[in-house]
């Protein structure tokens, strides 16, 4: 029985287990905002978007007038595994990639697409212009720095050389049976 005044035992501990309740409530809310916030900055740090078919990535650069990067992949390969854990996370190449169009697609599931942009071992990036022509194709596994350098060179337009504005195309070769064809060699004086 207590009296007026008198204080329990437990009366203590209460108030101490009040105030522990306040303060890991305070925690508890500053931790939701802090993982809110790095989700938010996260987000704005910039995954790379990948689109998962090519025709939905030519449509969009055709709108957008933008090059397309084309990364062929092979489920389960430490290169490929390497390519989007290290290189593709870099956010350097992350803030370049938003310069394309991106499309990944599994080498497997698309072997017509992956040889005619010459992606004949994965990982490979093909580069392609708006218009469908291809800028380049990088074979294997690239650190960031390398890759950023690739990146940069495929949105950089080529200008053309004298030599290639000079060579006959095919055309001009089947009319005038005197010019040479670009694979021969000078010395034989035919085609290889």
């Amino acid at each position: 029985m207590r009296f007026e005044g008198e204080r329990s035992k437990y009366s203590r501990y209460a108030r101490t287990s009040r105030a522990q309740s306040k303060r890991l409530a305070i925690y508890a809310v500053l931790l939701v905002v802090v993982v809110a916030a790095m989700i938010a900055l996260r987000g704005k740090s910039g995954r790379i978007t990948w689109l998962v078919t090519f025709e939905e990535a030519t449509a969009q650069a055709k709108a957008q007038d933008k090059p397309i990067m084309l990364y062929f992949f092979v489920e389960g390969d430490e290169a490929c595994a390497r390519m989007d854990n290290v290189t593709f996370a870099d956010r350097a190449v992350r803030a370049e990639a938003a310069k394309f169009v991106c499309v990944r697609l599994s080498a497997e599931a698309e072997p017509d697409l992956a040889e005619r942009y010459y992606a004949v071992g994965c990982p490979a990036v093909a580069f392609i212009s708006p218009g469908g022509e291809l800028i380049r194709t990088m074979l294997n596994e690239r650190e960031p720095g390398k890759f950023l350098e690739e990146m940069q060179q495929a949105l950089t337009p080529r200008k053309p050389t004298p030599e290639r504005e000079a060579m006959p195309d095919d055309e001009q070769l089947a009319e005038s049976p005197g010019l040479t064809p670009r694979n021969a060699e000078p010395s034989r004086g035919e085609a290889e």
